[in-house]
């Protein structure tokens, strides 16, 4: 997720913030004393919270807020690894923001080597020594991320 800071104002000099109803999304909190909601949403949807303030004349009637939490474009992270000749490989491409489908960017596979585009897997039993710069790009409902190179030594048999 996105990391977000968002600043709860009240007047009347509060001295303590809460969320009096509705449930915060994972990963978000609520600092009590500053009234910044804050964090890296883990979840996804509509969240309505009732959020109240407080000074030394009491409590406020609770204030709706609604978040919208969107899923983000994926984000693939950076690899590199060496295997043999003749091994088989087993490898998993990573990616943020719960990504649905993977694909070749550019650059070729290995022979032997196959990518599972719905789980960015790759997997097979490579044959021929070399070094391979591949580049990945992982996808979901939000968008298509930067294409992002894995660099894959096969060294020969032996």
């Amino acid at each position: 997720g996105t990391p977000l800071s968002f600043q709860i104002k009240a007047t009347n000099f509060p001295i303590k913030y809460e969320v009096d109803s509705g449930k915060l999304p994972n990963g978000l909190t609520l600092n009590a004393t500053t009234g910044v909601l804050s964090g890296t949403p883990t979840q996804t949807g509509n969240f309505t919270l009732g959020v109240t303030a407080t000074n030394y004349a009491g409590k406020s009637t609770a204030k709706m807020i609604t978040l919208l939490i969107k899923l983000g474009i994926p984000k693939v992270s950076y690899g590199s690894f060496s295997i043999k000749a003749g091994t088989p490989l087993k490898y998993q491409i990573l990616a943020t923001n719960s990504p649905t489908k993977f694909a070749l960017a550019s650059g070729k596979l290995p022979s032997g080597i196959s990518l599972n585009p719905l789980t960015g897997f790759l997997s097979g039993t490579p044959n021929t020594a070399g070094t391979y710069a591949i580049t990945f790009t992982a996808s979901n409902s939000a968008g298509t991320s930067s294409p992002q190179s894995i660099a894959l030594t096969i060294t020969p048999k032996g």
